[in-house]
């Protein structure tokens, strides 16, 4: 079924805990992001994991912690990944703080640059991988220039040209219903 919105909503119960996850997709991701700007999705995620408007990225994690709750970003080549699991009874206190994440982020400057040298770490480490070398020659054999052969979190010198200013105007672009 489809909320008002337009969200489509998938869901399957299981009644053997009382505990209820949830998975939501938002389509975006590397196949949405030009190769100048490859691992602006990554860098999303992982911003949205950070601090909000109203909560310090301590402050939500002790919130969740107190809920027995769990909310967490990823990205991938299609979607931004939004994965939630809470006491079922907890339910609609952690949905107040996912729409605070969702619909609040801080964006904060030091976050941001911390994650982006987090990231590039994370990149410089891979190059000196046999397996992700290997990867990325396939993908460059299949797929030549197109978006879809690059990494998920981005290239080194796509991450190290984005801006904080970047990826809020992205965020605004891509995450609302349509």
């Amino acid at each position: 079924s489809a909320l008002p919105n337009g969200i489509e909503v998938l869901a399957a119960q299981s009644t053997e805990t009382p505990t209820t996850s949830l998975l939501l997709k938002i389509p975006t991701g590397l196949y949405y992001e030009t190769p100048a700007q490859a691992g602006i999705s990554n860098l999303l995620a992982e911003m949205l994991n950070e601090s909000t408007k109203n909560y310090t990225t301590e402050a939500m994690s002790m919130a969740l912690e107190k809920l027995g709750s769990q909310i967490e970003f990823s990205a991938g080549q299609q979607y931004l990944e939004v994965y939630v699991a809470s006491l079922t009874k907890n339910l609609p206190a952690t949905l107040a703080l996912l729409e605070e994440k969702l619909l609040n982020p801080a964006f904060d400057e030091n976050d941001f640059k911390r994650l982006q040298q987090q990231t590039l770490q994370g990149l410089q480490n891979a190059e000196k991988n046999a397996g992700f070398l290997a990867q990325q020659a396939y993908n460059k054999l299949m797929y030549g220039d197109h978006i879809s052969g690059y990494n998920p979190a981005g290239t080194l010198q796509s991450v190290s040209q984005l801006t904080a200013l970047q990826l809020k105007a992205y965020y605004l672009q891509q995450l609302k219903p349509k």
